[in-house]
């Protein structure tokens, strides 16, 4: 309980047109692409969908973020897409068309927790290797 996230990267828009972004969530999500909010579903909450639309003019990468507010009980958030003023089809956007800010679609490497481990052991071995020679 009482945690915020916000998801921030780039969103593929293959075909100039007008595209509905819905978040769903319980409590208070917001979508905002290239700067603009999109979708306001603020406050606390139970889990409820709210949507807006965007004309792209343009293919291309778009900024795209997410924000999301959980203040007690149950917890959820998504982000949905359909493209047309009507939503009728809303669907999860494929990781196909989102990208990190360094341009993939790929999460950053993470170290694994051995390796991790590894590392630091060195770090110790050196602190008593320099320690000893003083």
């Amino acid at each position: 309980d009482y945690y915020s996230i916000r998801w921030t990267g780039w969103i593929n828009i293959e075909t100039a047109g007008t595209y509905s972004f819905a978040t769903v969530s319980d409590d208070s999500s917001m979508l905002y692409i290239d700067g603009g909010l999109v979708v306001d579903n603020g406050g606390n909450h139970a889990s409820r969908t709210r949507s807006g639309s965007v004309t792209f003019s343009d293919t291309g990468l778009y900024a795209i973020e997410m924000t999301y507010h959980e203040y007690g009980g149950v917890a959820n958030a998504g982000l949905l897409w359909s493209t047309g003023v009507v939503a009728a089809n809303y669907q999860v956007i494929s990781s196909d068309y989102l990208f990190y800010d360094d341009g993939t679609t790929q999460p950053p490497a993470v170290p694994e927790p051995a390796t991790m481990a590894l590392f630091c052991l060195g770090l110790v071995g050196l602190a008593g290797v320099s320690r000893r020679k003083l």
